[in-house]
């Protein structure tokens, strides 16, 4: 689900218009704008810690040799 709502929002931004300089609170807005379907905390300094694992996202995983 996350990947549906994220890709759709990341589109329309790239369409959309763009920041002339990126600075935290203009990163804040667009984390907000890209996960404002998914998580309460989007757009807000986390406060706590996640991870995924999943290897794309810096997650762990089993390496088979």
């Amino acid at each position: 689900m996350e990947a549906e709502y994220t890709s759709i929002r990341l589109a329309e931004l790239v369409v959309g218009e763009s920041a002339s300089r990126f600075n935290f609170a203009s990163l804040c807005d667009m984390h907000y704008y890209i996960f404002q379907d998914i998580y309460d905390w989007a757009g807000k300094i986390r406060i706590i810690n996640i991870e995924k694992p999943e290897p794309a996202l810096g997650g762990y995983f089993n390496r088979v040799f």
